[in-house]
């Protein structure tokens, strides 16, 4: 495993306490700690941990660091032995998978997108993710062992590249989701409405989807906070993290010609989303 972050640690651990030989590797040593507690061994390197491995899970940010992590100094890919595989977690486009693949081909290994959805650190801990898998099926099942220790689906989306653009979609709903349910809530606040009754009603009739209400408990929190506060960089990292993906998004559907105005508008308001605010900004 190699990526120990918000979603990458709890899967590090999972895959660990599953009884899987583990090995792990961050570029944030202390990020290793909590695999390590629950039965993993941490290694120096990527080159080191895909050398000690069958199969490898990457769980990076960005498509640069899943680069970096396949080719910088001491790679993966320097480590791996012919018929190695690996699958791919991280949000990224399908031509970066593509070009990812080809470059691992190189070298006898197989890479493929296997980007999880879910409700991310607990849907990990509670094994109810779900695994977008795009590639070849006998790559799927070589890593299925290892996805199956955090999900309960693994869902072969197409070829190759499938599972991000699958990922990447899935993200774009949920986040225009976001501002529905961030505008909703702010309108009924102004009208006086009182406090848990939007929620309420829309869960009882299913306007308020499971992902808007792990949202919404968010945005409660959040509204009462006034300027920097101890959660402020994880929800500034949120908010760079729709960025991001709403961009792919934006990216991918231009490719084919289809125009998503509202992931366009979206992707400007992370940090509202997430209120994110600078020292003495209102709540």
């Amino acid at each position: 495993m190699i990526g120990l972050g918000n979603l990458g640690g709890p899967i590090g651990e999972q895959l660990a306490a599953s009884g899987l030989t583990t090995t792990v590797y961050d570029t944030v040593p202390a990020a290793t700690g909590p695999s390590v507690a629950a039965g993993a061994t941490a290694l120096g390197s990527p080159a080191e941990v895909a050398a000690a491995s069958d199969v490898t899970l990457i769980c990076v940010r960005t498509a640069e660091q899943a680069a970096d992590v396949l080719r910088g100094e001491d790679s993966l890919l320097d480590g791996a032995k012919p018929g190695h595989v690996v699958g791919l977690i991280s949000t990224v486009l399908p031509d970066a998978v593509r070009e990812f693949a080809e470059l691992a081909a190189g070298h006898d290994v197989t890479l493929i997108d296997t980007p999880a959805a879910g409700t991310g650190e607990a849907g990990v801990r509670a094994r109810t993710m779900w695994t977008l898998a795009g590639g070849d099926d006998e790559a799927i099942d070589a890593l299925e062992p290892a996805l199956r220790t955090y999900c309960s689906r693994v869902l072969r989306a197409g070829p190759l590249g499938s599972g991000a653009a699958a990922k990447l979609s899935h993200n774009a709903m949920i986040y225009l989701s976001y501002l529905a349910t961030y505008e909703a809530t702010e309108v009924a606040r102004a009208a006086g409405v009182r406090d848990g009754v939007l929620a309420e009603v829309t869960r009882a009739t299913g306007a308020l989807s499971t992902q808007s209400d792990l949202y919404l408990g968010i945005l409660e929190a959040r509204r009462v906070i006034t300027g920097m506060d101890e959660d402020h960089d994880r929800f500034a990292g949120a908010s760079a993290v729709l960025e991001k993906d709403l961009r792919h998004a934006i990216d991918l559907a231009a490719q084919f010609g289809v125009d998503l105005p509202g992931a366009r508008l979206v992707r400007t308001m992370g940090d509202t989303i997430f209120q994110v605010r600078a020292t003495g900004d209102p709540a």
